[in-house]
């Protein structure tokens, strides 16, 4: 027997009589009996559908009912999983002919978050905060991605001379050509110090 969509299908019966006076009478058997199968409707529900960057193409997941149900799934119109940051439209559809089923939806990849360091240069006394960056990181990069740290300047919190001083990095941000696809969150710089001599 036919448990598949289908239009105009051969439909088989077995019947019989049946009380106390079911003797008393023949059954004729109908025939020619056709019917169509339709699809069942099925409920799409979408998951995973907000996530981070991790430069890796990134899913989002069909849960149906009933379970188990074939579902497509489409990016912005296409199979490709999307990887860049961003907002993405999504359309699901009962991949089985079965089943009737259709879901719109959206998946947002958020850029990840770096965390900066900076160090700058000891300097003698000279009465300004102005500190000479040395070098600039950044933590949390994904293999093969271009990004880098950029400040505008970096000052000491006063121009008193002293050891471990607390350096202020200003006008931080990322460039790079994978940088929308992070955000930057804190930038710390390691203390440094005001001599009273030239350092060595």
């Amino acid at each position: 027997a036919q448990s598949s969509v289908g239009a105009n299908i051969v439909v088989s019966a077995s019947l019989q009589l049946a009380g106390a006076s079911a003797g008393n009478y023949r059954l004729i058997a109908p025939t020619g009996l056709r019917a169509d199968i339709v699809p069942a409707p099925v409920l799409i529900q979408l998951a995973g559908t907000l996530q981070t960057y991790t430069g890796s193409g990134l899913p989002v997941y069909a849960v149906t009912v009933p379970e188990g149900v074939p579902v497509s799934l489409t990016y912005d119109g296409r199979t490709d999983l999307p990887v860049a940051a961003g907002t993405y439209a999504i359309a699901a559809r009962a991949s089985s002919a079965n089943y009737l089923g259709v879901l719109s939806g959206a998946m947002q990849i958020q850029p990840k978050t770096l965390r900066g360091t900076v160090t700058v240069q000891d300097k003698p006394f000279d009465g300004s905060t102005l500190a000479t960056v040395l070098s600039r990181g950044l933590d949390g990069v994904v293999a093969g991605d271009s990004v880098a740290l950029q400040l505008t300047e970096a000052r000491f919190n006063d121009p008193l001379m002293g050891v471990s001083k607390t350096v202020i990095p200003i006008g931080s941000n990322l460039t790079g050509a994978s940088s929308a696809n992070y955000r930057l969150g804190s930038v710390s710089v390691i203390p440094a110090a005001i001599l009273n001599n030239p350092p060595v």
